[in-house]
C-alpha cells in the first residue's frame, strides 16, 4: 500500500507541475521515490512536446479580445503584429502615449491615445490619471461593443533609468519617481481593468525583468519598479478569487521576465562589441504568448514570475519557471 508521504508526492506532481513544458524544465528531484518522480515528468514533458507541436500549426481559435498596454513599444507592437497574423479574427485594442506608426496601426481594431500630462500641464500623469484615461478610452470602445471584456491583458509598457548619484536627487530620488511612473503605474492600471474585464479564465501578462531578482547596482530605481510588478503579479495570481472576486474561474496571472530583448532603442544605448546573439528577439515572446493564449494548458500556474533568455547554442528563447 502506498505510504501517505508517497501520496503526497504524487499530489504535488499533480497540483504543482500541472501539464508544463519541458522548455521550463531544467531538473526536478525529490530524493525519496525518485525514479517514479523522474517518470512522471518524462512523461509529462514528452506529452506537452507533443501538444507544443501541434501549437505550432493551430490556427483555428475563436476570436480572442486583447488589450495591450504599451502598443506601440517594440514589444508590444510585436504582439499586436503577431496576434494579427496568427490569431483568426483576433480583436486588439492598443493603449499607448506615442500614435502608433501606420503599419502597426493596422494591426489594432482599436487606439486608446494616452495624454503625457508633463508635456501638456507640466505636471507628471499620476496613477490615478492615466487609469482614468485607459478607462475613458475603454468606454469610448464600449459604444461600439458594450461591456466589452477580454481574453488576454498584456502590459508591455516600461522604459529604463540608470541610478549613478545617489546623493543628487535629480538622479536618484526622481529617478525612482520615474520608473514607478513608466514600470509599476501601467500594471497597477492593468491589474484595476483586469478587475472588471478579463474574462473568467482569461491570461493577464506583464513584464517584469530578470535582473530584479537580485540587487541592481547602477540601476536601483529600475530594480525597485520592476520588483514592485514582480510581487503584484504573485499577489494576484498567487491566491484565489484576489483579482476577479465574482467569479469561480480564476484567471491565469504572469510575469515574463526577459534578460535583455533585442529592440532598436536598447542596441542603440549598448556599449560597443555587445554581443546580441543573446539578447531576446521580440518574435519568440509573441509567439509563447500566442500558443498561451490558444492553448490554456501550455500556461504556467497563476501568480508565476518567468525567466526568459536564450540558449547559448540553439539561439532559441528558453522560458524558465522562477517562482
Amino acid at each position: 500500500m502506498p505510504s501517505q508521504f508517497m501520496f503526497m508526492q504524487k499530489s504535488l506532481l499533480k497540483n504543482n507541475i500541472r501539464k508544463w513544458t519541458a522548455d521550463y524544465w531544467s531538473k526536478v528531484e525529490i530524493r525519496s521515490n525518485g525514479a517514479t518522480t523522474t517518470l512522471a515528468v518524462a512523461t509529462l514533458q514528452k506529452r506537452r512536446i507533443s501538444r507544443r507541436s501541434d501549437a505550432n500549426t493551430l490556427d483555428t481559435t475563436p476570436t480572442t479580445t486583447a488589450l495591450i498596454i504599451g502598443s506601440t513599444g517594440a514589444l508590444g507592437s510585436t504582439i499586436a503584429s503577431y496576434l494579427h497574423e496568427h490569431q483568426r479574427d483576433a480583436n486588439i485594442i492598443g493603449v499607448d502615449f506615442v500614435i502608433p506608426p501606420l503599419q502597426n496601426k493596422k494591426c489594432l481594431n482599436h487606439f486608446i491615445p494616452l495624454t503625457d500630462r508633463t508635456r501638456t500641464l507640466n505636471s507628471p500623469t499620476t496613477l490615478a490619471d492615466l487609469t482614468d484615461q485607459i478607462k475613458s478610452g475603454l468606454e469610448t470602445y464600449d459604444n461600439g461593443h458594450p461591456n466589452a471584456i477580454f481574453d488576454v491583458i498584456i502590459c508591455t509598457a516600461g522604459g529604463f533609468i540608470p541610478t549613478v548619484d545617489y546623493s543628487d536627487p535629480n538622479d536618484f530620488i526622481n529617478g525612482v519617481e520615474n520608473m514607478l511612473r513608466q514600470n509599476l503605474y501601467p500594471v497597477i492600471a492593468a491589474s484595476h481593468i483586469a478587475a472588471t474585464r478579463l474574462k473568467p479564465g482569461g491570461l493577464f501578462v506583464c513584464c517584469g525583468a530578470a535582473s530584479a531578482l537580485g540587487p541592481t547596482p547602477g540601476m536601483l530605481a529600475y530594480g525597485i519598479s520592476k520588483n514592485a510588478v514582480h510581487h503584484v503579479i504573485q499577489t494576484l495570481g498567487g491566491l484565489k478569487g484576489e483579482l476577479i472576486r465574482s467569479s469561480e474561474i480564476q484567471p491565469t496571472v504572469v510575469a515574463l521576465l526577459p534578460v535583455m530583448l533585442d529592440t532598436s532603442a536598447n542596441r542603440a544605448n549598448s556599449p560597443e562589441g555587445t554581443d546580441y546573439s543573446q539578447w531576446i528577439k521580440t518574435e519568440d515572446i509573441a509567439k509563447e504568448l500566442c500558443q498561451w493564449i490558444s492553448i490554456p494548458d501550455l500556461r504556467p500556474n497563476s501568480g508565476s514570475l518567468v525567466k526568459v533568455f536564450t540558449h547559448n547554442k540553439s539561439g532559441k528563447a528558453i522560458f524558465r519557471l522562477v517562482r
